[in-house]
């Protein structure tokens, strides 16, 4: 009997050690899934704020066309990037950051232009300041 008994305390134990580390494994995972959620919420907020004001930009410039600058001044922009790099994806147009991170998709479908914009496109086209990124998109989308 002693031994019977040490058998079910011995397995009770392993059950309890084995339902404890799975409750906390579920925490784990439950935690990391809402860190996660929230650096998505956060980079889709700072996405949604850097298209809206590319958005402002180009309409200024397209309303003030004749206030525009005319020679390679700084526009003054609260926006963290001057370099960026346009290629193509999935099919549109993608604008990156020159660190790799696309923050704009063009509505333009990339079959729709001459091939020798597509070549541009698969291999990538610097851009080194504002003005030519609102020239480039303005060129696509019009």
């Amino acid at each position: 009997m002693d031994k019977a008994k040490w058998t079910v305390v011995l397995f009770g134990s392993i059950f309890s050690i084995c339902t404890l580390l799975s409750i906390f494994s579920f925490l784990l995972v439950y935690s990391t899934a809402k860190q996660y959620e929230l650096q998505m919420q956060n980079a889709e907020q700072f996405l949604q704020s850097v298209n809206e004001q590319v958005d402002r930009i180009e309409l200024s410039i397209i309303a003030n066309k004749e206030e525009a600058p005319t020679n390679d001044e700084s526009v003054e922009t609260d926006i963290l990037y001057e370099r960026f790099l346009i290629r193509e994806v999935n099919e549109k147009i993608g604008v990156y950051t020159e660190e790799g991170y696309l923050i704009r998709t063009l509505p333009v479908n990339v079959q729709t232009l001459p091939e020798s914009d597509r070549i541009a496109l698969q291999t990538g086209i610097e851009v080194n300041s504002w003005r030519e990124l609102i020239a480039l998109i303005q060129d696509y989308e019009g």
